[in-house]
């Protein structure tokens, strides 16, 4: 006897996000990946695809999370640098006071 399509659909979702989990280490990360790759799946109109086209779309998922993880590190450090440097009026003010210096001497 075969199980009924909701059990194997719920065993499936259940295998997506166990992959998801191995590849990112991260749960509510995974869960989203498995949401996506069901998504995927559906609009595509392959939801009985084989497992090799389920592990593709996972693993995109995860390069593309890997990707834009990146990106948002390397502008949350550009933009606390930025909170790092001393405020332009300070930044003014020296620059006008090395000009009246230069000037006297």
């Amino acid at each position: 006897m075969s199980p009924d399509p909701e059990t194997a659909w719920n065993d499936q979702v259940a295998w997506l996000q166990r992959l998801a989990r191995r590849l990112v280490r991260d749960e509510c990360l995974a869960d989203d990946m498995a949401q996506e790759a069901v998504l995927a799946a559906l609009r595509a109109g392959r939801a009985d695809a084989p497992r090799a086209w389920w592990i593709g779309v996972v693993r995109n998922l995860a390069r593309d999370e890997a990707r834009s993880a990146g990106r948002r590190r390397a502008r949350e450090e550009s933009v606390f640098r930025a909170a790092d440097a001393p405020p332009t009026h300070e930044v003014v003010g020296e620059a006008e006071a090395q000009r009246r210096i230069s000037d006297a001497v």
